[in-house]
């Protein structure tokens, strides 16, 4: 189970399942939220190749290397089904006015033995927390 949450510009993804944590640099959480958003590869690096200076090559290298890279991890995988989003990546993307860097993906292993203990790891179909049906309230 992978759950995200964007914090001042900085993803931080964790893998519940495995206890490992990521974090996604600027432009990388941008990436992330748009996959996140169900847009493809291609539309990605289209909207970033048009809002940054950076060239395309560099552009599509960059982010097609952090694609990569994510579904290595086992955060992402492929959805098989396209999502218009041209104009959602333009808003997402109208108050960065930095320029591109490549994103970078940092993987953290420390926390590991913690997140593993986690007792979300004993949640079935009725989430979490799973409270017995003979002391819910009605």
């Amino acid at each position: 189970m992978v759950i995200h949450e964007i914090i001042d510009g900085e993803a931080i993804i964790a893998d519940l399942s495995r206890g490992l944590y990521y974090s996604l640099d600027a432009v990388g959480s941008k990436v992330w939220d748009a996959l996140v958003g169900g847009a493809t590869v291609s539309v990605i690096i289209e909207a970033f190749a048009s809002h940054f200076s950076a060239g395309r090559e560099e552009v599509a290298a960059g982010i097609t290397r952090l694609v990569e890279r994510l579904a290595e991890e086992q955060l992402i995988v492929p959805a098989g089904n396209e999502v218009s989003v041209e104009r959602d990546l333009k808003r997402l993307l109208e108050t960065y006015e930095r320029e591109f860097a490549p994103p970078v993906l940092s993987k953290y292993t420390d926390m590991e033995q913690l997140l593993l203990l986690d007792p979300i790891h004993e949640m079935d179909e009725t989430g979490w927390p799973n409270v017995p049906a003979s002391e819910a309230q009605h």
